[in-house]
């Protein structure tokens, strides 16, 4: 029962998924639905007698969860359904054409997720057993490339617990068991402006900002101290992104913004952080009389470590290699809530989010063989 066996059958299910642009983005002008994909497989499934449940997240956005049986237990795989947005001038071919070229299938999506979306499809028809003490399932996502609000939804909406959760990001075929969470901000400095022939007159928001950027860099160094040898970057990590301020040469600045990120990790964790950052704040509001405003940019997303001892060992033994814990997040900061789970699907990281799109024929062939171990392990 191998994936090579099917192979035109996979072809033709990323085909279908490829065609369908579901592109999410914070620019409302170049977000797009993911409804017309989440009816077909909703179509798809049904008609091998999964159990489906739809949930609406937002206008025109949707998950989609699929079983063999409403119980809990189980294997529970995970793919989103958006991808980025294509430069599609840069692209040798449309990006929602599938191309079979060489030993690699090209379109947007193909290893970023639909890839593995269509590697469910393909389980779900000839590597699932209706035998199994145990059952199969999978959730399909919205919007993960942009707020991660289908993740965000299902945790908050699940109601069938797995045994183990495999969300197919493309990690070549090893499991990630640990990575970091995301955090954004902006530090907004309101001054005064007035004319620079007098800047008495005024509060320079740039000079302000200065110490902020001081007390920055004295978080980030100490962040170097804060450490987890699993990770090829060990410390939590600190990145100014943006500056922007000013409105002339002539003026005292009267407003500067700073977004930055911040990336913690299981042993300096989203509150920890916040709470430095408020410190921070705090002190300079207290030097400079209430100028600094911290505000969120988006939603923190926590780090993600898996330490359920059953599914490492299963993880080591299906896929024949070391575990690891990466700098980048995912869904599993919030599916992880739910059950034991970990990263794991083929395709490179490089190959996500770039030009002609593309992914491994034989990186395939190993996932589904990887699925067919761990589903007899779980389930059967």
């Amino acid at each position: 029962m191998s994936f090579m066996q099917y192979f035109d059958e996979y072809k033709k299910y990323l085909s279908d998924l490829v065609a369908f642009n579901t592109a999410s983005s914070d620019n409302k002008a170049k977000d797009n639905s993911n409804a017309q994909l989440i009816d077909y497989l909703e179509d798809f499934f049904k008609d091998r007698n999964f159990y489906c449940h739809k949930f609406k997240v937002a206008e025109g956005k949707y998950n989609l969860y699929i079983t063999s049986a409403k119980t809990d237990g189980g294997l529970m795989l995970c793919g989103h359904t958006d991808t980025v947005v294509a430069k599609e001038e840069l692209w040798e071919s449309s990006p929602f054409t599938l191309v079979h070229k060489d030993d690699y299938l090209t379109g947007l999506g193909a290893t970023d997720m639909k890839g593995y979306v269509a590697l469910i499809m393909l389980f779900a028809s000839h590597g699932f057993s209706l035998k199994a003490d145990k059952p199969f399932s999978a959730l399909f996502t919205c919007d993960e490339e942009s707020s991660m609000a289908g993740a965000i939804d299902y945790k908050q909406k699940y109601s069938y617990k797995p045994d183990l959760i495999l969300i197919g990001e493309a990690t070549s075929n090893q499991a990630v068991i640990a990575h970091k969470g995301y955090m954004a901000f902006k530090m907004q400095v309101t001054g005064r402006g007035c004319h620079s022939s007098n800047p008495s007159l005024g509060i320079n928001a740039i000079e302000c900002s200065m110490a902020f950027l001081n007390e920055i860099a004295k978080l980030k160094d100490s962040l170097k101290d804060i450490t987890d040898s699993r990770f090829e970057v060990a410390s939590p990590t600190l990145n100014l992104g943006v500056i922007s301020g000013g409105n002339g040469v002539n003026t005292v600045c009267p407003t500067v913004e700073i977004d930055f990120e911040l990336r913690p990790m299981s042993i300096y964790n989203t509150q920890q952080a916040y709470e430095s950052l408020s410190a921070i704040t705090d002190k300079l509001n207290t030097q400079y009389g209430n100028i600094f405003k911290l505000q969120r940019l988006y939603d923190d997303i926590e780090p993600f470590d898996c330490t359920d001892e059953k599914t490492l060992d299963i993880l080591k033994q299906a896929t024949g290699s070391d575990l690891m814990c990466v700098n980048y997040c995912t869904e599993a900061s919030f599916l992880g809530t739910i059950a034991p789970c970990a990263v794991l699907g083929p395709g490179t990281i490089k190959h996500a989010h770039s030009v002609n799109e593309k992914i491994a024929i034989a990186q395939l062939d190993e996932a589904y063989t990887q699925l067919l171990t761990i589903y007899k392990q779980i389930c059967m």
